[in-house]
């Protein structure tokens, strides 16, 4: 038993190969158990059907009549012609009104021209405050000559205060690190709750060339909300204001040589984006519902619990499920709200399904 990517196996099921971790495996060649460490699930998959294990460890034995492995799942022997087994982390879980993380991901080029970069961080303390419910705050520099990791910040200020001393200090040489590598970073970290968390993106060079790999099923697996900010350089789409759309965050193209601020870290986040064009931190007051849920695969129905929702306290009532009063004014009318979700997938595995709900609406 052992890990492989042979043929693109793993991709075939919407799995990249940087997720993966290598299982602890012991035995002969015709039986033996794999297992994962604490906080990874084990994985074993063959050319046409995936078996998650959970935390568990998985034992097998050959079959040399059929030239197949059986592996024991759930005390059933399930066969598979070619085995590969690995460890995957264990999908979060969080609430719209947990506790969550502000993390920044910024360019090293955006201070290589002048400081008007390290301007647009510090103006941001002057006058704004983060939503309640983010209590961590990280960062991390791409376009860097050195491989960099999330840095911890133990407040707004000492992160903002992080990020505009090394923009004033840019390093020189050549990069070994993108954007994109500085995303993967962030969705691998074990630093800071990272579960519900907002990412804010600012780069000096539109991403029109991105990777064919663009992780949003990650983001949203764990309910990451990602926000971006690059110059107006013509010519198409931005990859990464599109992957910000696919996690329920935006992005804003503006001219990043104007002395102004980056991002303003409102509440409200209508107002700051409609009046200020500015890329705002987190959706907190406008999310009302997200959760995961898994399914098998073929054809189906599932319904989840439903939510009420309560105009005079202004939240939904079940757990992990929240509704709030934005301005004054009631996100649902009060009432029981279902959720039923119908699906189609191919069989032979499992599937994730990040379910998440806003509200929103535009000033006229």
């Amino acid at each position: 038993m052992e890990y492989s990517s042979r043929n693109g196996l793993i991709e075939n099921f919407g799995i990249l190969e940087d997720e993966i971790h290598l299982a602890v495996i012991s035995g002969d060649s015709c039986s033996g158990s794999v297992s994962c460490e604490a906080d990874y699930k084990l994985t074993v998959i063959d050319r046409n059907q995936l078996k998650e294990f959970g935390e568990y460890s998985a034992d097998g034995i050959c079959d040399t009549r059929t030239q197949t492995w059986l592996v024991d799942y759930n005390g059933e022997m399930v066969s598979f012609e070619m085995l590969a087994a690995f460890c995957t982390d264990i999908p979060e879980d969080c609430k719209p009104n947990d506790n969550s993380s502000l993390i920044f991901a910024y360019s090293n080029t955006l201070g290589l021209d002048s400081d008007v970069a390290a301007k647009w961080f510090e103006s941001v303390l002057k006058t704004e405050s983060t939503h309640p419910s983010v209590t961590e705050f990280g960062s991390i520099r791409f376009d860097s000559p050195i491989e960099e990791d999330v840095q911890v910040h133990s407040s707004l200020a000492e992160a903002i205060n992080s990020i505009a001393a090394n923009l004033r200090s840019p390093l020189s040489g050549t990069p070994k690190n993108n954007v994109l590598d500085a995303i993967k970073t962030i969705l691998r970290t074990r630093k800071l709750r990272t579960c519900g968390a907002s990412l804010v993106v600012y780069v000096s060079n539109k991403a029109l060339v991105f990777y064919p790999k663009i992780p949003a099923a990650q983001l949203r697996a764990k309910h990451i909300a990602l926000f971006s900010r690059e110059p107006d350089l013509g010519g198409g789409t931005s990859d990464l204001a599109t992957l910000a759309t696919k996690t329920y965050g935006y992005g804003v193209v503006s001219n990043l040589t104007e002395e102004s601020d980056v991002c303003c870290l409102l509440v409200d986040i209508y107002d700051c984006f409609f009046q200020k064009f500015a890329v705002p931190l987190f959706g907190k007051p406008l999310c009302i519902y997200y959760q995961n849920v898994f399914v098998q695969g073929g054809k189906g129905s599932i319904e989840l619990e439903p939510f009420v929702f309560d105009q005079q306290n202004g939240y939904a009532t079940n757990r992990n499920k929240v509704a709030n009063v934005f301005n004054g004014y009631p996100l649902f009318h009060e009432g029981t709200y279902t959720v039923k979700i119908d699906y189609d997938f191919p069989p032979g595995r499992q599937y994730q399904l990040s379910v998440r709900m806003f509200h929103s609406y535009q000033y006229v």
